[in-house]
């Protein structure tokens, strides 16, 4: 589980792992129109800036508790 890494004490840690996570959803090339499925959804990371870029979002997850807080 990366989570620690979302998290991390270092500021230069966290920028790694957003500037990689901002990356893959720039290269998918979502438009407004499209709907996206986040599979495994973990702490939900990503779903404001999915949500912001897509018409719509469905998160799954095993604990979706986590993504909730």
């Amino acid at each position: 589980m990366a989570i620690p890494s979302y998290f991390h004490w270092n500021p230069a840690v966290r920028w790694i792992i957003t500037k990689r996570l901002n990356t893959i959803v720039e290269v998918a090339g979502f438009n407004s129109s499209d709907s996206v499925l986040d599979f495994g959804t973990g702490t939900g990371i990503l779903l404001p800036t999915l949500s912001r870029m897509v018409k719509s979002v469905v998160a799954t997850d095993l604990r979706p508790e986590l993504a909730q807080s």
